[in-house]
């Protein structure tokens, strides 16, 4: 812990001045008690050489102190500074970061509410929001945002909104050190972690594209279907690990991993109303 302290200090300038100073002191302070007498000193005797040796150790010794004092609180002041600019910086990315969340908040939305009930739930408290796996068996269906066209899928939007705000967010980690804010990159890093553990778009939207069994009835509906049949136990299946291999499998990880990603981002937002 002391040699974290001494270390930054003795590559200072005061450090380095200081070294010097604390040498002249030792080597006056040795002479006074050698029994060297100096050479060719006239009118003067040797208690009096001492004295002066003395006084002029202890006057380094204070000039050593204050350097060392002015030193402090210049590091201080620039640490200070330092995670000043560190914030200023955070606030600046995040707000940009805050639309990218609003739009994943919309679509989170969208894929967790079964579309009869979506102008029930209000996305100012999207993190109130509780669903079950049953509840995104409409992810497939429009999101009902006319700003982002009525026939698109929520899911196709989602991952949108999802790819976005991952993209922006690891900017962030690229372009800020983080050294006064280590649980803010954190939050980050955990959450692009827990993106690339549950990413499974392409299973997810390549099943709009794949034919069921039965005619004109694409995988995705097939799906759909499945999820919204609550006589199945998918969770329950996931957890005995009974899932492998079963087509419903990456639907269960999609519901888990938004699940933790919304907890991210609510950690997210209450450490930047922090500071």
């Amino acid at each position: 812990m002391i040699k974290a302290y001494v270390k930054p200090w003795l590559q200072s300038a005061a450090g380095k001045v200081s070294l010097f100073l604390i040498s002249a002191c030792i080597v006056m302070l040795l002479i006074t008690m050698s029994s060297y007498e100096v050479p060719h000193c006239i009118n003067c005797s040797s208690d009096m050489m001492n004295n002066v040796l003395v006084g002029i150790a202890t006057n380094l010794i204070g000039i050593v102190v204050t350097i060392s004092f002015v030193q402090y609180f210049l590091d201080k002041q620039d640490e200070s500074n330092k995670r000043k600019e560190e914030v200023e910086k955070i606030k600046r990315y995040n707000r940009y970061i805050q639309t990218l969340i609003q739009r994943y908040l919309m679509f989170y939305i969208a894929i967790t509410t079964k579309i009869a009930d979506r102008n029930k739930v209000d996305v100012k408290r999207a993190f109130e929001h509780s669903f079950e796996l049953a509840d995104m068996s409409d992810m497939y269906k429009p999101s009902l945002y006319i700003s982002d066209g009525l026939i698109e899928p929520s899911i196709v939007l989602f991952y949108k909104a999802e790819e976005k705000l991952c993209n922006f967010m690891m900017e962030m980690v690229k372009n800020i050190d983080f050294k006064y804010n280590e649980d803010l990159y954190k939050i980050l890093e955990e959450f692009l972690m827990k993106s690339t553990m549950y990413d499974v778009r392409g299973t997810i939207l390549g099943n709009m594209n794949l034919q069921g069994k039965e005619k004109r009835k694409r995988f995705s509906d097939i799906m759909a279907d499945d999820l919204a049949n609550e006589m199945h136990d998918w969770l329950g299946k996931f957890k005995r690990n009974e899932l492998i291999g079963n087509a419903i499998y990456p639907y269960v990880l999609l519901y888990y991993g938004i699940r933790e990603q919304i907890q991210l981002i609510k950690r997210y937002n209450n450490y930047i109303n922090q500071i």
